[in-house]
């Protein structure tokens, strides 16, 4: 796993042109079908291209919405190919005579691509967990994104991405965190800009380092989840995500939640997401949260390759 996760900026550099021959023309809205590691892409691409002028929707179930038809682009991604929820998702979009692009290492979705006819398949590297595909998944989508004029990443902002994961640092950091956290449950927060960084967060510390953990996104959180510290659990730490960035009056309601959770006696831990863009504050918060996972479960003494209960069930599905 540490090596997949030290691979990060080389996989982003693996990923750029594999979008680069789909065609496809403009849609009215776009949709992201996909699970687990599979499913994150969305996430993060949502947060990314939280300018983009038609709206974007996340599914992760079985059935797309029923705004879904004719001019609709639906990315559905399943690394294994074999995701029972996607699979379904592609047939309802075939069936609407969606624009359909596939993200796929292999499994029934290449089946199903050739047997219906669908050219827009995009084939990642194989042998890895899906985890630790995120660049072969992201990559591609922004570049038929940046094709079809619904994005403006430029590869001057993908460079520095680059440069800026190939850095020192991160693996002091991670240790350092992983340390405090060692006989915690983690709560994430961030703003609504970065709940997908929060969310995979969760999903590493999850699928890394087998433990429960927890997201929420400032303002809401502060209309709700506040009330929780009038009884707090001792076990549970809290990691602030935030923007170096951010607005005066989001920094001072951060300050003022930090307060009152310390108050309460829950240890918290602020992270400042840096960046000389969006893309690059992404990305290298999604790498630090990847090694910090990994190195809790060393801690833990686990394997972070394991996903025995998620096979058992997918079996028994």
């Amino acid at each position: 796993m540490i090596e997949f996760i030290r691979a990060l900026p080389d996989q982003i550099k693996g990923a750029l042109d594999l979008g680069k021959y789909v065609k496809l023309d403009l849609p009215k809205n776009i949709v992201f079908s996909g699970m687990g590691g599979s499913g994150i892409p969305g996430n993060i691409l949502k947060d990314l291209l939280s300018d983009c002028k038609v709206p974007i929707t996340i599914v992760k179930d079985y059935h797309l919405p029923g705004s879904v038809n004719q001019d609709s682009l639906v990315f559905c991604i399943s690394y294994s190919g074999n995701t029972e929820e996607t699979i379904n998702c592609v047939r309802e979009a075939l069936k609407r005579k969606s624009q359909l692009v596939l993200i796929t290492s292999n499994g029934k979705l290449s089946l199903i691509a050739q047997e219906a006819n669908i050219k827009n398949v995009i084939k990642v590297p194989y042998r890895m967990p899906p985890r630790a595909a995120i660049a072969f998944f992201v990559f591609p989508v922004l570049t038929i994104l940046n094709n079809l004029q619904l994005s403006n990443i430029s590869n001057v902002e993908i460079n520095d991405t680059i440069i800026a994961l190939n850095k020192k640092g991160y693996d002091e950091k991670a240790q350092e965190l992983a340390q405090q956290l060692k006989d915690s449950v983690p709560l994430i927060y961030t703003t609504q800009n970065y709940e997908g960084v929060a969310l995979r967060w969760k999903q590493a510390f999850n699928e890394n380092t087998k433990i429960h953990a927890f997201h929420n996104v400032f303002p809401e959180l502060d209309h709700n989840e506040l009330m929780g510290y009038k009884r707090p659990r001792k076990e549970f730490f809290v990691l602030i995500l935030s923007d170096e960035d951010e607005d005066k009056q989001m920094k001072k309601r951060i300050e003022l939640t930090k307060d009152i959770i310390r108050q309460s006696g829950n240890e918290v831990v602020q992270i400042n997401i840096k960046g000389t863009s969006k893309l690059a504050k992404i990305f290298t918060a999604i790498h630090l949260g990847d090694l910090t996972s990994y190195y809790l479960a060393k801690l833990h003494n686990v394997d972070p390759m394991n996903t025995d209960l998620m096979d058992e069930l997918k079996k028994k599905l």
